[in-house]
């Protein structure tokens, strides 16, 4: 079993105590509607030169499912041929939902351009329910919000989390 968690650096800051969610309150926070976003047809050949059109075209969706290994390599693409990586860039990541299929677990993540540089971001994918939970503490305290989560189930009836969480400056 494997745990894969992304972040995107930032500077140092203040953090206020916020309230904190125990192990028994995720399911509520996890239960709230996902926002309605149609997914993609498979994604075509991504090299460097297309990237930037494929971002373009394809802001506010979901990428095509991908193994945590493909997740990886969209990723390193997205950041191929730049100075900036693609989130130092100008861009976020507002959803990431995951699945059990065909005996293996794949994710997608939804992106877009930030409407503003004054906002940090975190998200977290293929955590226990008690990951999920302590990771919801440790944002909250720095002063982060979660604002996309969701959930499957694998089938030895395990339930795998993944979250989005923002802070604005």
């Amino acid at each position: 079993m494997a745990m894969v968690v992304f972040f995107l650096g930032s500077r140092d800051s203040e953090t206020t105590p916020e309230e904190n969610l125990s192990v028994s309150e995720v399911a509520e926070v996890v239960s709230e509607p996902d926002p309605v976003i149609p997914p993609l047809p498979p994604m075509p050949d991504l090299s460097v030169e297309r990237i930037d059109e494929i971002v373009d075209a394809n802001a506010d969706a979901f990428t095509s499912w991908m193994t945590v290994s493909d997740l990886d390599a969209y990723i390193k693409i997205l950041n191929s041929g730049h100075s900036k990586s693609f989130w130092d860039r100008g861009h976020w990541i507002i959803a990431v939902e995951g699945r059990w299929h065909e005996g293996d677990m794949q994710f997608r993540i939804a992106y877009e351009a930030m409407a503003s540089k004054n906002v940090q971001w975190r998200y977290k994918i293929n955590q226990s329910q008690n990951e999920f939970a302590r990771s919801i503490d440790l944002l909250n305290r720095q002063g982060f919000r979660l604002v996309h989560s969701q959930s499957f189930e694998r089938p030895d009836r395990t339930k795998r989390f993944q979250g989005v969480w923002q802070k604005y400056s």
